[in-house]
């Protein structure tokens, strides 16, 4: 009787459909993807006290002044970034008039949009589906 009851609950796979684009997943299902929380077009005061959201951006420094900050940020405990934004908010200040001077237009249309690392994850995800899409349509 145990043994009846074991074939009873065995699950099986469903068998898929003869459409290309159907996929069987392995899983839970995939979240939908959230509504992308940025602007497209930037505009300075969307800037203004925001404290939560980071723009990633590159840059070079010195080799001695990477090595110090190398070594404050496994001696200290702190992040480069951590190290970076202390810097930056002793040092902004003293520059007041330049700092509170609006942008010109043209170089405000240059800055970042206002991201999440969500935001950011399914940019990156458009835009790997917006390839392969591309890609299926040369085949």
């Amino acid at each position: 009787m145990a043994e009846q009851n074991k074939e009873e609950t065995k699950t099986t796979a469903p068998t898929p459909t003869p459409a290309e684009d159907y996929v069987v997943r392995i899983g839970r299902p995939r979240k939908p993807r959230p509504v992308m929380t940025y602007k497209k077009v930037p505009v300075e005061s969307d800037y203004e006290g925001v404290t939560d959201k980071y723009l990633p951006f590159s840059n070079s420094i010195r080799a001695d002044l990477y090595l110090h900050v190398k070594r404050l940020e496994h001696h200290g405990g702190r992040t480069i970034r951590e190290i970076v934004e202390a810097a930056l908010d002793m040092y902004l200040p003293t520059q007041e008039p330049m700092i509170s001077t609006p942008l010109p237009v043209e170089e405000a249309a240059k800055m970042k949009s206002l991201k999440t690392h969500r935001d950011f994850y399914y940019e990156a995800q458009e835009k790997a589906d917006a390839r392969k899409d591309k890609a299926k349509m040369k085949k």
